[in-house]
């Protein structure tokens, strides 16, 4: 049994499956003025924070290294999982999205996938196969 398991929520009494909607409490990846690689270790808190001291890019694990993790070898074609990526520095430096092999980033270009500093973006991560993800900034 792989990481991918909709947690479990209670409502007014009743226990179910989490669902769009459901806040869930996950613990942020922290980084510094590092260029990242975006493993399934570091988007399982659903938050990257990152603090750059000039540009960097942030490029998300190739897809065969995530499907091989806990987190999303249980994923069926068409399940998704969304992460922000926070840019913490009060400078001008952006914090740029990039993909590995066998990801593809959908529509916007490039601009859709910078961070500029003192804000946040959300992605959802969608399996697209057996073997390869689609990115969308949302």
């Amino acid at each position: 049994m792989g990481g991918f398991v909709r947690p479990m929520v209670k409502q007014k009494g009743l226990v179910r499956e989490a669902s769009s909607g459901d806040a869930i409490n996950r613990k942020p990846y922290v980084v510094g003025d590092v260029a990242l690689t975006l493993t399934a270790d570091v988007l399982a808190g659903g938050l990257v924070v990152g603090a750059p001291g000039q540009a960097r890019t942030y490029t998300i694990d190739t897809a065969a290294n995530l499907i091989a993790s806990d987190l999303f070898d249980d994923m069926d074609i068409g399940d998704s999982y969304e992460f922000t990526i926070s840019n913490q520095t009060a400078a001008t430096h952006a914090i740029t999205f990039a993909v590995a092999t066998g990801v593809t980033l959908l529509s916007g270009g490039v601009a859709n996938y910078t961070i500029a500093a003192a804000t946040a973006k959300r992605f959802l991560l969608i399996k697209s196969s057996a073997t390869a993800f689609n990115v969308l900034a949302v």
